[in-house]
Formats: structure tokens, sequence, C-alpha cells
């Protein structure tokens, strides 16, 4: 019976760069995808899978509408 090979992730990598982090904030994002995390260095550029880059924007995105709501309530 032959023996069959996983397969390489064909998934991909892209480049982010999260901002560096205000003073006192943590220097790294902590990002899980399927059960495996990363924790992304923030401030420079790192090669991330494609997934890990989604969830970062989805992430940022989140906070732009979270933002808004927020003002939208308190004027």
């Amino acid at each position: 019976m032959a023996v069959k090979k996983k397969k390489a992730s064909t998934e991909g990598y892209v480049t982010v760069n999260l901002p560096r982090p205000a003073k006192g904030e943590p220097d790294a994002q902590f990002v899980a995808v399927n059960g495996k995390t990363y924790r992304i260095k923030k401030g420079q550029k790192v090669k991330v899978p494609r997934s890990v880059a989604e969830v970062i924007k989805n992430s940022e995105i989140a906070k732009d509408e979270a933002n808004v709501f927020i003002d939208g309530i308190s004027m």
C-alpha cells in the first residue's frame, strides 16, 4: 500500500506591517487561525499566511466599525 504524502500548504504568504505599539501596549499581536497561533511583531514587516493577514484585516475593520458606533452613541 502506498503512503500518501501530505501536500504542502498552497495558501501562500503575504507581508503585513502592524503599526508600532504606543507606550505601554504589547509589542506583538496574537492571532489564532484553525487552532494554530501566531505572535505578530508590531512595527516591522512580517510574512504571514494569507489566512492570518485576513484575520488581521477583519479585526481592523471591526475596530473601525466599533469606534464609529461608539462615536454615534456619545453624541
